[in-house]
């Protein structure tokens, strides 16, 4: 009965944050409206109704992912500070595989790429990485490894055991950080006002370096959009579930 309770849960808690879910709501409830309701009723549920619709297009979902940079910018000076090791946070894994096999989604690659950066242009010789999520040598923290080693040599790498979140990433590696030493904190720019919060939490002094913001102009609906705009939803419930459970 319990697994069943946790099953239902879970499907409420990712419906909740897609946003075809609510087009698909808002769509239903503008047609009773437009029957049954006053003009002011309908006009309400047309406008979220195209709220929704945005929320599933490259324009939208630059919008939704763009929100989070407003609530924490980085410090650019503590850059010329002597740091020289860093932190690369998992994006995740492609719904893509490769041959079968489990490869890096395009944001764990973007991450990689600015760290790739630091590691060519400033004195880092120290790759941190939470072991993320996946199976065998292909996990994120493996591949996201094979991935830096494929354009850089002589760097040490540190692998933490398995996390399936923000938190957890940042808990694992904990035990092998250097007290009072800094660490240059990469992931993408819409989740390190998460991430930032929790490393202050887990008292981890970080410089935050993140992605490059892209900002996409196009109405057209596409899964990629919706994706990303789910993904902008669960950082900020993320934000506001972190806060209520005392972990930002």
């Amino acid at each position: 009965m319990e697994s069943i309770l946790d099953h239902i849960l879970h499907v409420v808690k990712e419906l909740v944050q897609m946003p075809i879910f609510w087009l698909v709501i808002s769509v239903c409830m503008l047609f009773i409206y437009l029957l049954f309701g006053t003009v002011k009723q309908s006009a309400l549920f047309l406008f979220v109704t195209f709220f929704w619709y945005l929320s599933i297009t490259p324009l939208g979902t630059s919008m939704w992912l763009g929100s989070l940079i407003l609530i924490d910018g980085t410090n650019n000076d503590c850059i010329k500070k002597d740091i020289n090791a860093l932190i690369i946070l998992p994006g995740g894994l492609s719904w893509r595989p490769n041959d079968g096999e489990d490869k890096l989604s395009d944001w764990s690659i973007d991450r990689a790429k600015r760290a790739l950066e630091l590691l060519k242009d400033n004195n880092v010789t120290q790759v941190i990485l939470p072991g993320g999520i996946g199976k065998g040598a292909y996990t994120e923290a493996e591949l996201l490894k094979r991935y830096i080693e494929s354009e850089v040599n002589d760097i040490n790498f540190d692998i933490s055991g398995s996390s399936f979140n923000t938190y957890e990433n940042l808990e694992t590696i904990r035990a092998i950080l250097k007290k009072q030493a800094y660490y240059y904190l990469v992931t993408s720019y819409w989740h390190m006002p998460r991430a930032k919060r929790v490393a202050e939490k887990l008292s981890i002094k970080v410089c935050p370096i993140v992605t490059e913001f892209d900002m996409k102009w196009s109405l057209i609906p596409s899964f990629e959009a919706h994706w990303h705009s789910k993904a902008a939803m669960h950082e900020w419930l993320g934000l506001a579930w972190y806060r209520i459970k005392g972990k930002i």
